[in-house]
């Protein structure tokens, strides 16, 4: 059955229509966007430069263990260059088919790092029990040179790192950096005690300890970026206290099909449905809701749907029965305005037309509450199946008001009548029922001009006296 409640939102067809955005609101396509970490390209010079230093030592020396750890700093190279890389990625301009722009990279590459370096955990824990069981012995004068040179060159790279711990994607590479940091540290431990007292199973001991302290931290970044690619709302944002915040706006009167969402990096976005009085009311709504949700909540991407007339929840029976909202403030005339209106904000591209006979409210008078409501679903009703179902780009409504009678048309030029086997449709067959259930008709017959013409008319028995219930 046709509704007054507005067709499904649609991120790229509003294209924030309903609210501006800042200068520089950290939105992709919406502000100034970082630039690549510089701390990360000189963290990945170094680990590759020292990398590069150990490989070509361990083989003029013929020292395997260098070797290995040159194959180990190599590892750190490729999840510094994988976050690197998607810095880079994130930069880049939202396009048609990305129109929330790259800033996923980053949350994405931080997963992968976190995954890499599980495995790495593991494989470091499966050597550590191995040599609990068989020891191996630890050539000090050669290992403590390299463990000392490591610490230094990952404390380098540490400092760096640590000035932009903010982003997800540079804590998971900071969990590669910190691991090789601690290794080097545990390592000058154990060669130091393995040296002095011969006892090398301190090694592994230290190793095992060093991976459960690790584990703590890697889970820690694939749980907040895996919330991240799943739409989760961020861990920052309490989206009941934003629902709270929206409806304390002046003229709401409800929010629903509330959505918080991280784009990637710094950058929340929101979608909200916001059920106003008023029509008239949405732009002062708009500010404040903008507002509200910038200075409390630090969000800066938002779309918001704003919604007028009965809750969108209500009854499916017949329009008799049931009374708009828009209705209770200024009979029927007014109601069509705010119906008119909401359908033009809604559709900006199709053109709205509203006709009273009489043009002035008073003339035009009161009726009683169920043929005032069955009116106004009547026409929205037809508007919704001209513009949703037969794409009209152009609909003119008309209520002209005889002494006992209205009549109502609304005319588009739309895709037009169907066959004439066609079956009728259930949304025109509930129409039809409506106003029969008023001892009304309905006629729907092709438009002069092409489309389609929906005639009503109603009875319209005058309103009881003021003071009255109508």
């Amino acid at each position: 059955m046709p509704s007054e409640r507005p067709e499904p939102h649609s991120h790229a067809r509003h294209a924030h229509a309903y609210l501006e955005h800042g200068a520089d609101d950290g939105s992709p396509g919406h502000g100034r966007r970082r630039r690549p970490s510089g701390a990360i390209g000189w963290a990945l010079v170094l680990v590759l430069g020292f990398a590069g230093v150990e490989a070509l030592v361990g083989w003029l020396s013929g020292s395997l263990a260098l070797l290995s750890d040159a194959v180990h700093m190599l590892t750190d190279g490729i999840a510094l260059g994988l976050a690197f890389a998607a810095q880079l990625i994130a930069r880049r301009r939202p396009t048609a088919t990305h129109s929330f722009g790259y800033e996923r990279a980053e949350p994405m590459a931080a997963f992968v790092n976190g995954l890499f370096y599980l495995v790495l955990l593991g494989a470091i824990a499966v050597e550590a029990v191995r040599r609990l069981f068989e020891p191996m012995p630890i050539v000090a004068g050669l290992a403590l040179p390299v463990a000392v040179l490591g610490l230094l060159i990952n404390a380098c790279m540490l400092w760096l790192l640590q000035r932009d711990r903010d982003q997800i994607n540079t804590r998971a590479a900071l969990l590669h950096v910190i691991g090789d940091f601690a290794g080097s540290l545990i390592a000058i431990v154990a060669i130091t005690v393995a040296w002095t007292t011969g006892w090398t199973r301190i090694d592994p001991l230290l190793s095992l300890a060093l991976c459960v302290l690790m584990l703590l931290s890697t889970w820690r970044v694939l749980r907040e970026s895996a919330r991240v690619l799943m739409n989760a709302a961020p861990d920052s944002i309490d989206v009941e206290a934003v629902a709270r915040s929206l409806q304390s706006v002046d003229g709401v009167r409800s929010v629903h099909d509330l959505h918080v969402w991280a784009l990637g990096g710094s950058a929340i976005a929101l979608a909200a449905h916001v059920r106003i009085d008023r029509i008239e009311l949405w732009p002062q709504a708009l500010a404040q809701a903008r507002d509200a949700l910038r200075a409390g909540f630090g969000i800066g991407h938002v779309t918001l749907q704003p919604e007028v007339g009965a809750d969108a929840d209500a009854s499916d029976g017949h329009a008799c029965e049931l009374r708009p909202e828009p209705i209770e403030r200024g009979g029927l005339p007014e109601a069509l305005r705010t119906l008119m209106s909401d359908w033009q904000l809604r559709k900006p591209q199709t053109r709205f037309e509203l006709l009273l006979e009489p043009a002035d409210d008073e003339r035009f008078g009161l009726a009683t509450q169920a043929i005032e409501a069955a009116a106004w679903r009547l026409v929205a009703d037809a508007i919704e199946n001209a513009v949703a179902h037969a794409g009209a780009r152009t609909v003119v409504v008309s209520a002209r008001r005889a002494a006992d009678a209205l009549t109502l048309q609304v005319s588009d030029d739309g895709r037009g009548l169907p066959g004439e086997d066609a079956p009728e449709g259930a949304g025109l067959r509930t129409m039809r029922e409506r106003a029969q259930a008023c001892d009304g008709s309905l006629t729907v017959r092709a438009g002069e001009a092409g489309g389609v013409e929906v005639l009503v008319r109603l009875p319209w028995p005058a309103a009881p006296a003021e003071g009255v219930a109508r």
